[in-house]
């Protein structure tokens, strides 16, 4: 894929309204998708979310695409869910998963104090490799003392994008979280 330049350059703007130290999703199409103002609000969540997913990401675009738009918010909390894109366009896993260690470096070396959480993938057409992926994100989550978000369990029709942010909500919300606690 190409990267969007029209996009980049609508959250690049949009960037200097937001609020730095907030949550923001980075993802390729699944993500992209999420109606996320009406689930923050639906769900009475108030961190301040930005959305800066694009439609068809590779992950391998990935590194170049945060810090044009990600990075500069410099978010608290820091949700991806990439690799979509490149396991339907048969790339291995392995070199998926090493990417995805990229960013989160490069994440980390942006911000310090940004807590990272990868989230599973729940749309692939190839269900093993879908799962193999989850397995290899979820070490890696581990080993780079991320947190890890299975959505597994949201359906794939029209409504899997409310079930997969009821199952994110606790990674999004610092209040809500307090207050399960």
């Amino acid at each position: 894929m190409s990267i969007n330049q029209k996009e980049l350059a609508k959250y690049k703007s949009l960037n200097k309204y937001a609020r730095n130290n907030s949550v923001v999703i980075f993802g390729s199409t699944f993500a992209s998708e999420m109606p996320i103002g009406e689930l923050k609000q639906g769900f009475g969540i108030i961190s301040e979310i930005y959305n800066r997913s694009l439609s068809g990401l590779s992950v391998f675009e990935a590194c170049e695409v945060a810090s044009e738009i990600v990075y500069d918010l410099f978010p608290k909390k820091l949700v991806i869910q990439l690799g979509e894109v490149d396991l339907e366009n048969n790339a291995s896993t392995e070199d998926v998963i090493k990417e995805i260690g990229t960013l989160i470096k490069g994440a980390r070396k942006n911000n310090k104090s940004t807590k990272i959480v990868l989230v599973s993938l729940n749309n692939l057409t190839d269900k093993l490799v879908e799962k193999s992926f989850n397995q290899q994100l979820e070490t890696l989550a581990s080993e780079l003392k991320c947190e890890y978000a299975d959505i597994t369990s949201a359906s794939e029709d029209d409504i899997s994008r409310v079930n997969t942010f009821r199952l994110l909500k606790y990674h999004m919300d610092d209040y809500l979280f307090c207050q399960i606690m």
